[in-house]
């Protein structure tokens, strides 16, 4: 299965060489040194910083009053002013950091005779996807290693296996990314204990304090003042953590307890059966979507699609899981140790990279890595955003803002360039509702979600007013993360900027539209008659002279024209608010807009996520050949060799080095979906943006609104054979090719390239 493996003959030298694995709690990222291993390892909530602190200035909600006053005069510079009294307050925001380096350093029986990284035979170095294990095989002081690392989910700890013909001795030790506090020795392995701190993104004298734990279990012998063991054909290496994220010593040492019981229970019979429950966990979480692609080109860069596909699931489902204490940050549940030490920070960026971030999970068959996001958004950001609403703001409701944390800032930015953006808030409220559109959730709908959307929409009512053509704009607020020139001026803030007002556009729809799913929606009707009226009112999306979408409701150009960012066109993903079918002239502006950001390659911002939208943006298009256009600029300039694929340093968002972004992976698997199935109001587009080189090919497993897993095969460029499996009956119109047909599915169906109904398949 060439979707499945990425082999290399070679250990890693640096991250975007090395291999992940995690369980969504802890990730271990597995170099595989000839000599010495090399375990680089994190923690879900294993953040400097701390939540405490009114992140909310006193006299914020006055200054905006003024910052909307000089923005409807056109007076900018004097609104970017008064935003200094708006803007948050950044305290103890912090970062994700990583935890620290596991090394194993290998010998001889005697301890003698450790070879160096270039004297190795026979070396082979693999992650396997659909298993969920990093496996290294390596001759090395005249023996052979067989080394084995995947990360437990049902244990929570890192398993890793050392198997040896000869015996050979192994010197351990753990060097923590931050100051160590205590370390203990064990009969059977050590202690350590670290936290979290650093100086550039909080005081560095605050973070979250972790406890962990290697137990050691060897046929050789351990010596516990030394970490070492010796004369051993077989080692395994469990490691577990627990943190302090909660604040509550009881807690805290309760987690300590449960660690070292858990640990010591442990042995190799349990060992035995957790490998075989990992393996069947994860393949099936592999199994549910599966891509292949048939080209004629074996060799090309278009070869990796299909395991790179895969690979933005494994990264989601790795670093996102049913009991994460936290979503996916930046970089999932993994850190470079670049990414915490840039100005951006390693943690929730809410203006595209968390919301890429989850794009994936229910459109290929995900849906329950969800549920740490949505936990996040219910427990930990809409409590801080009802005072930043109101502190802030002045409105009701709940908002947040371009960055939070782990703590759930939402407050405004605490830089006057990218603040305000409560469009933001609203954006990672979306997913809420999609998950309802795709898994049919109606008690998670009703539950969880309507309660915030319809405290969001009380906030957005509030932030729009009536502009002087009689439309309603949103109140001051940027366009992420976008400027425009004034007389030679850079400014950022501005009324009516298009990613808002497409925001609240998308919000009130999905306010009606679930208005239909519950008991009694009339007692709610001043609420939706206040919604209607305003919705009607919104001012429309505008195309300007050049044929582009206008980003902002005023004329000024853009200060960089090849910015990274492309806010305004949202609307065309991951929304449906512009189609080419339904919308014409404004896909076809969008599409002058995307032409115009490319006008001039060399000054594009190009990174990870920024190509993705791309991708995505042409995949709603229907451009195939566009999409492919950009999977080999990505493909080919932004992909690390362990499939990563970076963010560079641009001149929006410098860096002192290449970055590790995961919502590039997961923005490349959906944008491949994307090509292959699309769904909305109803419509299943089948293959609606197939490159012609892509003549064969299948896909497995992708799921359409309503609860419909899609597969499709195809031949020399055509529909070959449909499976559409509904949850439970539904009608919906297919759309392929030019052709339309409206089908009720009920079990099963199967069509062929005319979208004709086929027999069932006997039993």
């Amino acid at each position: 299965m060439t979707n499945r493996y990425f082999r290399t003959d070679t250990p890693a030298g640096r991250f975007g060489e090395a291999f992940p694995l995690g369980n969504g709690r802890l990730g271990a990222m597995v170099f595989g040194g000839v000599s010495e291993e090399r375990i680089l390892l994190t923690e879900n909530t294993f953040f400097s910083g701390d939540g405490f602190g009114d992140n909310n200035q006193s006299d914020a909600a006055e200054a905006y009053r003024e910052m909307d006053a000089h923005c409807r005069r056109g007076d900018f510079a004097a609104a970017e002013k008064a935003a200094e009294s708006f803007m948050g307050v950044r305290h103890n925001y912090g970062t994700s950091l990583p935890v620290g380096d596991l090394s194993i350093r290998f010998g001889g029986a005697s301890g003698e005779g450790q070879a160096s990284e270039g004297s190795s035979r026979s070396y082979c170095r693999v992650l396997d996807l659909r298993e969920g294990t990093a496996v290294v095989s390596c001759t090395t002081g005249g023996a052979r290693l067989d080394r084995h690392a995947r990360v437990s989910a049902d244990l929570n700890a890192l398993i890793y296996t050392v198997r040896a013909a000869e015996p050979f001795s192994a010197d351990l030790d753990f060097s923590p990314y931050s100051n160590t506090e205590s370390s203990a020795s064990f009969s059977d392995g050590f202690s350590f204990t670290t936290r979290a701190l650093e100086e550039m993104h909080s005081d560095g004298k605050t973070g979250v304090l972790l406890y962990g734990r290697v137990k050691v279990l060897t046929n050789g012998t351990y010596h516990p003042a030394q970490k070492r063991v010796e004369g051993a054909e077989d080692l395994t290496l469990i490691v577990g953590f627990t943190t302090d994220f909660q604040k509550d010593k009881n807690s805290w040492e309760r987690g300590i307890r449960l660690l070292e019981d858990r640990l010591s229970s442990l042995d190799q019979k349990i060992l035995l059966a957790d490998l075989e429950s990992h393996k069947k966990t994860m393949t099936e979480l592999f199994d549910r979507s599966v891509l292949n692609l048939d080209l004629p080109d074996k060799e090309s860069w278009e070869s990796l699609i299909p395991l790179l596909y895969q690979y933005g699931r494994y990264l989601l489902y790795s670093s996102s899981r049913p009991g994460s204490v936290l979503p996916a940050h930046l970089q999932g549940v993994w850190n470079d140790n670049v990414a915490c030490r840039i100005g951006w920070t390693c943690d929730m960026h809410l203006d595209i990279n968390t919301q890429m971030n989850y794009w994936p999970a229910n459109l290929t068959g995900l849906p329950e890595v969800n549920e740490p996001l949505f936990r996040w958004i219910k427990e930990i950001l809409v409590p801080k955003g009802r005072v930043s609403a109101r502190e802030s703001y002045g409105f009701a409701g709940w908002s947040a803002e371009i960055v939070s944390n782990a703590w759930g800032f939402a407050s405004p930015y605490w830089a006057v360039p990218i603040t305000a953006s409560p469009g933001c808030g609203i954006w990672i409220l979306t997913h809420m509702y999609e998950h309802f559109q795709y898994t049919g959730d109606l008690d998670f709908l009703v539950r969880d979600a309507w309660p915030l959307i319809q405290e969001a929409v009380c906030f957005a009512l509030e932030y729009l007013s009536e502009d002087k053509d009689g439309s309603y704009i949103t109140g001051p607020g940027i366009s992420p993360e976008n400027s425009f020139t004034v007389d030679g001026e850079i400014r950022f803030l501005s009324s009516g900027t298009t990613f808002d007002i497409l925001m609240v556009r998308e919000l009130f729809d999905i306010y009606l539209e679930t208005l239909v799913y519950l008991e009694s929606p009339e007692k709610d009707a001043e609420l939706t008659a206040r919604v209607r009226e305003a919705q009607e009112r919104l001012k429309p999306y505008r195309v300007l002279a050049d044929g582009t979408l206008a980003e902002w409701s005023h004329d000024y150009p853009a200060a960089d024209s090849q910015h990274r960012h492309t806010s305004h066109l949202l609307g065309l993903y991951p929304f449906a608010q512009i189609t080419p079918d339904e919308t014409p002239e404004l896909a076809a502006a969008a599409a002058q807009s995307i032409q115009k950001k490319l006008e001039f390659p060399e000054k594009w911002e190009d990174t990870g996520w920024a190509r993705s939208m791309l991708l995505l943006y042409s995949a709603r298009l229907g451009e195939g050949e566009e999409c492919r256009r950009h999977l080999n600029d990505m493909l080919t300039g932004l992909l690390e060799p362990n499939g990563m694929i970076i963010h560079p340093p641009t001149r929006g968002a410098p860096s002192f080095d290449n970055v590790y972004e995961m919502d590039g992976n997961t923005g490349l698997t959906t944008g491949v979906a994307e090509m292959l199935v699309q769904s909305r109001r109803g419509r299943i587009r089948i293959l609606p943006a197939l490159p012609a080189v892509w003549q064969k090919g299948s896909v497995e497993g992708i799921w359409a609104r309503g609860n419909i897993r899609v597969s499709i095969f195809w031949k020399d460029g055509t529909l070959e054979k449909l499976i559409l499996e509904p949850a439970e009956p539904v009608t919906v119109v297919l759309v392929y090719n030019g052709v339309e047909r409206s089908v009720t599915l009920d079990g099963s169906c199967r069509f062929d390239g005319r979208l004709q109904l086929l027999p069932p398949v006997e039993a």
